[in-house]
């Protein structure tokens, strides 16, 4: 598992705040999930 990637995409989630929240540009959690396998 590459927690780097994962610590990547949770920061830059909560850099873009509610955008990412309201499903603006691309889902975190979505990429998290895909990232986990």
């Amino acid at each position: 598992m590459n927690w780097d990637l994962v610590r990547d995409v949770v920061y830059a989630g909560v850099e873009r705040g509610n955008g990412s929240l309201r499903g603006e540009g691309s889902t975190p959690s979505g990429v998290v999930a895909a990232a986990l396998g």
